[in-house]
Parts: structure tokens; sequence; C-alpha cells
């Protein structure tokens, strides 16, 4: 375990001395399968290689995250379902797609959730730079409007724990210790929610649109998620905000990450990439915009994120990146598709439209 701090960014030990960030909550899904699919057949579309099958076999998807293969060489799928499932996920995307570059299952992951956010760049920040410096395994991220989705293996779950203790603080527990309690205490309910829904149109709580942004992609190693961090903490100091971050397991042990911040502020993000991230690739993509749809917890029935990518596809709108966390589904497009995608979306799903 390594303890160092990059580019004037504390590292997590060092917070034990200054002032927590304040959150609102802590979650763990545990037991918990991941699927990674590394090369997309995106000719054929995301929902009839990924999303329609596991539809089609009413399997319910707890995390989904993507970014093109159009947009990036590295493009790819990563998704988690249940422990039981993972298996049989892996052999319907086989079956799917045929031959494969590389497609991966781990059976060994959790899922922790902190909220919320409030696409604070800080707490983004804080907390990669915090996993870095105490050797959490981390094998994706995801996020929604309110929560960022962290997946762990489960060898470094309490670690993770003791980690976002250490660097934030919660209202209702004072300690990793006292979350722990009452977590895992015996009356709680861990019962899996199963239902039938005959919904014609999926019901939401509503659609938040984000225009005006910027897709940046980059390809990372273990110890570049802290400097991504340190990036991403002196960008708080510009009052930017961070609408959207996904990581999903790329080639030769590296995270694929993609992250959007507002188009004003194109030439303080490059230069504070190229400065703490120097010699790494990275592309950006511009005008994009953000699609967020609020509700329900997906996780609780299937079918909920192929609704949204077949209702995409259908309009031709090309999707550059997927977070589909907790309970809200969260899609970047090209900003000239918003109009059109968002008719689509008000087509096929029961919302109450709001706009950011």
């Amino acid at each position: 375990m390594r303890d160092f701090a990059v580019a004037g960014i504390p590292t997590c030990r060092q917070v034990k001395d200054m002032t927590k960030i304040k959150l609102g909550g802590l979650k763990l899904w545990e037991g918990g399968a991941q699927v990674v699919v590394s090369s997309v057949r995106e000719e054929q579309g995301l929902a009839a290689n990924v999303s329609g099958p596991l539809a089609a076999e009413k399997i319910n998807i707890i995390l989904l995250s993507h970014v093109s293969g159009n947009r990036w060489p590295e493009g790819g799928t990563a998704l988690c379902v249940t422990r039981a499932l993972g298996a049989s996920c892996s052999t319907l995307l086989e079956v799917s797609q045929g031959e494969l570059e590389s497609l991966r299952l781990h059976t060994d992951v959790s899922i922790i959730s902190i909220f919320p956010h409030d696409q604070r760049l800080d707490v983004f920040g804080r907390l990669l730079v915090a996993m870095v410096d105490d050797g959490v395994e981390v094998r994706g991220l995801a996020t929604s409007p309110s929560a960022i989705a962290a997946v762990v293996s489960d060898r470094t779950v309490e670690r993770s724990i003791d980690t976002i203790f250490r660097c934030f603080e919660f209202p209702s527990y004072a300690s990793a210790a006292a979350w722990r309690a009452g977590w895992r205490r015996p009356d709680r309910p861990v019962a899996e929610i199963i239902a039938s829904y005959e919904e014609r149109l999926i019901k939401t709580y509503g659609v938040v649109e984000e225009p005006d942004l910027d897709l940046w992609l980059l390809l990372l190693s273990f110890p570049d998620i802290a400097n991504l961090g340190a990036a991403l903490g002196e960008l708080s100091r510009f009052g930017l905000r961070l609408p959207f971050l996904v990581a999903l397991p790329g080639a030769g042990e590296k995270l694929l990450c993609a992250l959007c911040v507002a188009t004003i502020a194109t030439d303080e993000v490059e230069r504070i990439l190229n400065a703490h991230l120097p010699g790494r690739i990275f592309r950006r993509w511009s005008p994009v915009a953000a699609l967020f749809l609020h509700g329900p917890h997906f996780g609780d029935r299937h079918g909920i994120a192929h609704a949204l990518i077949q209702t995409l596809e259908r309009s031709d709108t090309e999707i550059f990146a997927l977070s589909c966390a907790v309970s809200s589904m969260s899609a970047v497009i090209s900003a000239e598709d918003l109009p059109a995608a968002t008719g689509a979306i008000e087509s096929a799903f029961s919302i109450s439209k709001a706009r950011g």
C-alpha cells in the first residue's frame, strides 16, 4: 500500500487532518458479477448486441456503462448483474455477437455508491486520489445526477469503506464502524425485489437536458486515476461541474474513462489534463449534450436500459457514452441530435419533463 500526494491534492491519510466533505449517504451492493465487452459490433447497435438479449431473458442490470467504439478505438461496455447470473450473461453476449476480441467475466465485485455529489469536481477528485492512495481495486465508475457508483473487487470492499469515511462525512453515521453496524444488522431487509411490469410506456420521474458540453476520453493506468483526481480537484477551483463520468475496464489492465465538462472550459481542461497526465493520449468531442432520465430503480426490473438504448438508436442518435447507475440513466449524444433524441424519449417513456 502506497502513500503519496499528487500535485497538491491531499492523500487519504492527510484528509484525516482536513475538513471532510459532507455527503448524504452511502450504500453497498454485494455479491455481484461484472461482464466486460471490449469490442461491441456497433454497426448492429448496442440494443441488438447487449441490452436486447438481456431484456429478452428478463435479466435486471444493476449497473451499465458504455463508451462508443466509433468515438475511441478502445470503446467497450461493462455491466453488473447478480453473481448467480454472471456466467449466463457472459454466454448471452457471446451468442449475440459471435467472435469477440475480448469478453471478460469478474465474479467478485461489489458496488459502493455515495450521494449526493451535486456534480462537484472536488468530490470526484478526492475520491479518485483516495482510492489509489489506499490501493482500492477499482473495476469501474458510473455516475447518476445524484450518486457516484464505484465497482470494486470484493477483497477491497472493507478498505473502500474505510477510505470513504476518512474522506467524507455522513450525517447518520459517525464512523465506518457505525455504518457497518447499521448496514449489516440482522433485521435489515435484503430480499431481492421481483416484479412484473406490463406498462405500455415506462414511467420515469423526469428527463433533464444539459447541452454545451465537451466529452473527454482517456485510457488510464491505475496510478493515473489519482492524477485524474488531482486534475478534477484543480478544475473545481474554477466553479465547474462534472455532470457525467464513467470508467470501465479497458485493454492492458487500464481503465477507459469518459467525462463531460462545460464547453466554455475547454482550454482550461486541456491545460490541466496535460499538466497532470503528461504524455497520455486523450480525445475530445464537442459539442455534445447529456440526457438524464430519473427513476424508477432499473435494478429492480428488466428492460429499462434497453428501452432507452433502443429509443435512441431508432431515432438515429449515436450514443457516445452511457451510464445507468442507481436509479438514473445518463446518455451523452451529439448536440445536434438533442431535439430528435428528446422527442423520441418523450414518445417512448411516460415522463414529466424538466430542463437543466
